[in-house]
């Protein structure tokens, strides 16, 4: 289980059944680090300033190639890659989830739910569904492959600011931040 955000460029490696972080990846150059997904060894660290995906060799902790976010998509929040090996972020100023191959060609651009307006993490599961935390309301919001929306996930009354979220092994796990970087929290739920 991985986890970052923030000007630290830090990313945090926990063991899936909890605990304290067993390593630190650092991902430096992101500025404004907002979100990493991680497939084989690579990992697509998201950055807000520019707007760029910064693709890393984790075994050798070097950077490989950077993707430009298609414009005018400007405040990324979450990412992950698909299976089509495209990056699907989510653009929190125009409200919208947005899919663009490693060359920077915008695939496709979806509005999000009206409501889902403070969108902070994303995540896809095996069947292509594509679920966003939204920190304004504390829920998730489900999305099928296509970018329709289906319904919203209630979180616990403590998880009150998810700001990303992962599903593995059909476990969402969902971060929780806090006014106090002590008390963060990581929740798991149930992939419903």
């Amino acid at each position: 289980l991985i986890t970052g955000y923030g000007l630290d460029d830090r990313v945090y490696i926990y063991p899936y059944a909890g605990g304290d972080f067993v390593s630190i990846f650092f991902v430096t150059g992101v500025g404004d680090f907002r979100g990493l997904d991680w497939h084989n060894d690579i990992a697509y660290a998201l950055g807000d300033n520019p707007d760029d995906v910064h693709r890393y060799d984790v075994s050798t902790n070097t950077q490989l190639t950077v993707y430009d976010i298609p414009n005018p998509y400007d405040d990324p929040r979450g990412i992950t890659l698909l299976s089509n090996s495209n990056v699907l972020i989510v653009d929190v100023a125009y409200n919208r989830l947005v899919e663009f191959n490693t060359a920077g060609t915008l695939i496709r651009s979806d509005a999000l739910h009206t409501n889902n307006t403070h969108a902070s993490g994303l995540s896809v599961d095996s069947s292509g569904n594509r679920y966003v935390t939204d920190a304004s309301d504390a829920l998730i919001y489900k999305y099928n492959s296509s970018n329709v929306f289906q319904n919203t996930i209630s979180l616990n009354t403590e998880n009150t600011n998810p700001q990303g979220i992962k599903i593995r092994q059909n476990i969402m796990h969902v971060l929780d931040n806090t006014p106090d970087p002590l008390t963060d929290r990581i929740y798991f739920y149930p992939l419903p």
